[in-house]
């Protein structure tokens, strides 16, 4: 293959105007997974996509999402066993959510780190909590909170209640 071929096709490869949509959400996927999953609402998401010029209906967005998703599954069981997967690093100029890290990390430490930067509050059994801090909680926990949550709005008004007085 001549250089000149060569220094075509990769030019074509970094035009933004004559990739896909798909293969333009794919490139900014990690990102995307990271404010989802830190609880932004999708269409938040995609309306930042939008003003960046990556334009798509919530329909279109939903079905990237699943076939990236689905494909991102399929790649890290079948790279299993052969090494982890890598995230690659920050760009100079990042756009959307920037992950805090200029080394490349795993999946897996990415998803540690957000967990132990997310705290339950002192009042976890009656606030309203993230969708990350919710994970943080055992069955038995989300179970309270729940209870705690009905009898604050529908009292048991046959459950004696403990006088202090």
């Amino acid at each position: 293959m001549t250089n000149d071929l060569k220094t075509a096709l990769l030019e074509l490869a970094q035009a933004p105007d004559k990739r896909s949509t798909t293969a333009q959400v794919a490139e900014h996927f990690a990102e995307i997974e990271v404010a989802l999953n830190a609880g932004v609402q999708r269409t938040a998401v995609l309306e930042t996509l939008n003003r960046h010029g990556i334009t798509l209906s919530l329909k279109n967005f939903d079905n990237v999402l699943y076939r990236l998703r689905k494909k991102h599954v399929a790649s890290t069981s079948r790279d299993k066993d052969s090494k982890p997967l890598i995230v690659p690093p920050e760009r100079s100029e990042t756009k959307g959510i920037a992950l805090a890290t200029s080394n490349p990390r795993s999946e897996a430490s990415l998803r540690q780190a957000e967990t132990s930067a997310v705290a339950l509050p002192g009042d976890w059994m009656t606030a309203k909590l993230t969708p990350a801090q919710f994970r943080l909680l055992s069955p038995q926990q989300s179970r309270a909170k729940i209870d705690a949550e009905t009898a604050q709005y529908f009292p048991n008004r046959f459950k004696p209640k403990s006088s202090n007085s």
